[in-house]
């Protein structure tokens, strides 16, 4: 599928800054709490159960394995022309922010699935896939092989923070949940409307 240079050019313009930093490299995305839990649990867990089984039917929870985003292998139109579909993992939450883990390709202990043999197998076996950035990884993703976390603003993702390790990172977390607004209820419905 070819993506509009202006869907592309749009996309950009809304990630801001952001978009350098994710786009060279392999991510997790997930809320405030489930980043705690993730933190107190020393992984990322692939039952779903530190994600709420919000995605039910993915390719990735069929295979005990914990979905990503692989930007750094997209090419830069089609991570971009895909913008509306994976969207609502910058601003699904109806809270202040989403939580971005990076990942080192180094440290991960299991197999790491890439988009193309990826998006293949979900066609095959009819599950949810987004196509070209989606990558997982089979089995836990221990905390050793976090490179980098973001706080990044559901209302306005060009606004976001690195993230310090440890406690100090938690309580960073908490000072940016008062100072950012929460999307509004109407509008966090129609990005999940988009999505499906």
């Amino acid at each position: 599928m070819i993506y509009s240079d202006e869907n592309v050019k749009s996309a950009c313009q809304e990630l801001g800054s952001l978009w350098p930093l994710l786009r060279s490299g392999l991510w997790h995305s997930t809320s405030r709490e489930r980043f705690c839990a993730i933190l107190a649990d020393g992984k990322i867990r692939p039952d779903g159960g530190q994600n709420g089984n919000d995605y039910q039917g993915s390719f990735a929870l069929s295979i005990d394995a914990v979905s990503l985003f692989d930007f750094e292998n997209a090419s830069k139109n089609h991570a971009l022309g895909t913008y509306g579909k994976w969207i609502t993992h910058l601003r699904r939450h109806d809270t202040a922010m989403t939580v971005w883990i990076g990942l080192n390709r180094d440290r991960l202990p299991g197999r790491l699935i890439l988009t193309d043999e990826g998006r293949e197998r979900a066609l095959v076996n009819k599950l949810n896939w987004y196509p070209r950035v989606e990558a997982c990884h089979v089995g836990p993703v221990p905390t050793c092989a976090f490179a980098d976390v973001l706080a990044v603003s559901t209302t306005h993702p060009y606004q976001f923070e690195t993230l310090g390790s440890g406690e100090a990172g938690l309580r960073r977390l908490s000072e940016l949940v008062e100072q950012w607004a929460s999307p509004e209820p109407s509008e966090v419905g129609i990005l999940r409307a988009g999505r499906e």
